[in-house]
């Protein structure tokens, strides 16, 4: 009984860290809409507005890349991130979604 509450918890582990691959958001974005999912990558491209302390990163996982909205400030270029975001979907026609943007989670 003991074993099988072990193995349990092992997966339950397991799985909550796991992340969302960014090709699998591009691919079913409406599915991810307004959903918090994980999801992690490198940096690849970053763009900071210091004036307004505001900005946005492209993050890359090797399967895609999508924009990402920090919740406080942008990460440097190269850097290696794993986050939470909610993703934010633009507009939708006949079934095709256009812009999607991961807004970071507030810690």
């Amino acid at each position: 009984m003991k074993w099988v509450m072990y193995c349990l918890l092992i997966m339950i582990f397991l799985i909550s860290g796991c992340a969302t691959s960014l090709k699998e958001i591009n691919q079913n974005p409406e599915k991810y809409r307004d959903k918090e999912v994980t999801v992690k990558g490198r940096v690849s491209e970053a763009i900071a507005i210091p004036i307004i302390e505001k900005g946005l990163y492209l993050l890359d996982d090797d399967t895609a890349s999508l924009w990402v909205l920090p919740a406080e400030r942008v990460p440097s270029r190269g850097d290696k991130i794993k986050t939470t975001v909610f993703v934010r979907t633009g507009l939708n026609i006949a079934g095709k979604t256009y812009g999607i943007i991961l807004e970071e989670k507030k810690k």
